[in-house]
This record gives structure tokens, C-alpha cells and sequence, in this order.
């Protein structure tokens, strides 16, 4: 009769397997680790699943990555005017609480953010970070870099002028959001 006891959260020296082996051949009682589940990544993994997605950016083509930067600068120019529109215009209450409408733009400004990871869209700042760890673990070069940035920035900046021209000519920045956005 040989007695396997899981202890959880024991940090594993050999594996599972390996152990409930050696406690079948000694007849003796050993602690085995519980397997852990996480949704959390270790630093290392995260470091290079980075640079996975930097390659993976260096490898599109140059119209996939513009419009894909084009989407994600049209996100921000959504979470910008729908944050202005609410917290710009929240009359009294800003009048008596002005914080209240600051807190209420940061709660609602991420959105856009959300909306670019769901959708796997490009910011220029998320790909400097992807595209410079890919270029350190050499599966991207300078080259890909340079035109990965370059129409990163070239499509969210599109897009952020064509959202400021349409904000502007459907008199969205008016009254309490031209206020709130000066």
C-alpha cells in the first residue's frame, strides 16, 4: 500500500510522475505538489511573448499594418470623444464636484484601450514596446523596426486628424467639452 498525499502550492523538484514512481518502488508515503493553474504569466514568459508579437508585427505587410494602426488610432479618437462628450458635459455636478468629471473621463478614456486589445489593433505605443523586444531577441531586425514604427505612427496619427476634423465639423467640442478639453 503505498500513500500519495498532494500538499498544494509545494514547489515541485521533479515532476508528478516521477514521484508517485518512487514512492510505488520505496512502499513509503511522499508528498506530491498539486498542479497550479494560473492565467498569470511569469516576467520571462511575458518578455517573450512580446517579442512573439513584436515578430509577428514585423511580419505583416504594410498595409496590414496601416490599417491596423488606422483602427487602433480610431479607437482612441472614440474613447477621447466619448470621455469629452460625458465628462465635459456634466454641468452642475462638475460645478460642485469638479473631480467627479476627471474621475468619470479616466474611468471612460480606457475604454478605447480595451477596444484596440480585443481587437488586436496597433497603437504606436504598444508596438514600441513589442517591436524593441522582438529587435533584442533577434527575431525582428532595425528594418523591420523603422517601417513597423514608421506606419504605426503614420496610421494613428490619421487617424487622430481625421477624428479632431470630425469632431470639430459635427460641433462636438462645444460648450462644457471644448471647456473640459482646454
Amino acid at each position: 500500500n503505498v500513500q500519495v498525499v498532494e500538499i498544494p502550492l509545494m514547489p515541485a523538484t521533479y515532476t508528478t510522475s516521477d514521484q508517485r514512481a518512487a514512492a510505488e518502488l520505496s512502499g513509503k508515503t511522499i508528498t506530491v505538489p498539486a498542479p497550479i493553474y494560473t492565467l498569470i504569466e511569469t516576467p520571462a514568459d511575458a518578455y517573450q511573448l512580446l517579442a512573439g508579437k513584436g515578430k509577428t508585427n514585423s511580419e505583416a505587410s504594410n498595409l496590414k499594418t496601416l490599417v491596423s494602426a488606422m483602427l487602433g488610432g480610431s479607437y482612441v479618437g472614440m474613447g477621447a470623444m466619448l470621455s469629452l462628450a460625458i465628462s465635459g458635459n456634466m454641468g452642475g455636478v462638475a460645478v460642485a464636484n469638479p473631480g467627479l468629471s476627471k474621475l468619470v473621463f479616466a474611468l471612460l478614456f480606457p475604454v478605447n484601450l480595451l477596444l484596440c486589445i480585443q481587437a488586436g489593433r496597433q497603437l504606436f505605443t504598444g508596438n514600441t514596446a513589442n517591436m524593441a523586444a522582438a529587435v533584442c531577441e533577434k527575431k525582428a531586425t532595425m528594418k523591420n523596426l523603422a517601417r513597423s514604427w514608421g506606419l504605426s505612427h503614420l496610421g494613428n496619427l490619421i487617424s487622430r486628424v481625421r477624428f479632431a476634423f470630425w469632431g470639430k465639423y459635427c460641433v462636438v467640442w462645444v460648450g462644457g467639452a471644448a471647456d473640459f478639453a482646454a
